[in-house]
C-alpha cells in the first residue's frame, strides 16, 4: 500500500476543492490548486540544484505563504525541511546549519545579515532567496519532481527553545 503523506493531503484537496483558499496571510491568499502548482514546480526546481533525497533544506522565512510553499516543495522533492526561526542569533543559526548538514538554504533577504558571515563555516552550497521562489516555480510549472518518499522517511527536523 502506498503511504499517505502530508503532501498527499494537498493532492487530494486540490483535486476536490481547487478554488478554495488553502492559506491566508494578511491580505494575501493562495488556493489549493495554486499551492499544489507552486509547490510541485518549486520541488522540481529545487531538485535541479543537485540536492538529493533525504538531504536537509533550511527554510529561514517569516511565517508566510512562501514558507508554506517552500515546506511543501521540500517534501515533494524528497528533502527534509528544517524551519529556522527568524529571531535566532547568528551562532544559533550556524549551529542548526551545521548540526543538520544543510546544503540548501531558502531564506529571506531581510535575514541575510544573520547568516552571510557564517556560511563559509557551514556545508551550505546554495542560498535560494525568497524573491527567487516565484521565478523558480514559474520556470518549472507543470513539471513533477521525482518523488520516492515512503512512510518511513523523515519529513522535517524541528528545533525548539525551552527552559525548565
Amino acid at each position: 500500500m502506498k503511504p499517505f503523506l502530508v503532501q498527499h493531503l494537498l493532492d487530494c484537496t486540490s483535486d476536490k476543492y481547487p478554488a478554495k483558499v488553502a492559506v491566508k496571510h494578511g491580505k494575501d491568499a493562495i488556493t489549493f490548486e495554486q499551492l499544489y502548482t507552486k509547490s510541485s514546480a518549486l520541488a522540481y526546481g529545487l531538485q535541479k540544484f543537485g540536492v538529493g533525497k533525504g538531504e536537509r533544506v533550511g527554510i529561514l522565512l517569516d511565517k508566510s505563504i512562501p514558507q508554506v510553499v517552500s515546506m511543501l516543495g521540500a517534501l515533494r522533492a524528497d528533502f527534509i525541511f528544517v524551519l529556522i526561526n527568524s529571531i535566532l542569533k547568528e551562532n544559533q543559526i550556524q549551529h542548526i546549519l551545521n548540526d543538520c548538514g544543510i546544503k540548501l538554504l531558502i531564506a529571506s533577504e531581510k535575514f541575510s545579515d544573520r547568516f552571510q558571515n557564517i556560511l563559509k563555516d557551514t556545508e551550505v552550497e546554495k542560498v535560494v532567496w525568497e524573491s527567487e521562489l516565484d521565478g523558480i516555480a514559474d520556470t518549472y510549472v507543470g513539471k513533477n519532481a521525482q518523488n520516492m518518499r515512503t512512510g518511513e522517511d523523515i519529513g522535517s527536523i524541528i528545533y525548539i527553545c525551552s527552559t525548565t
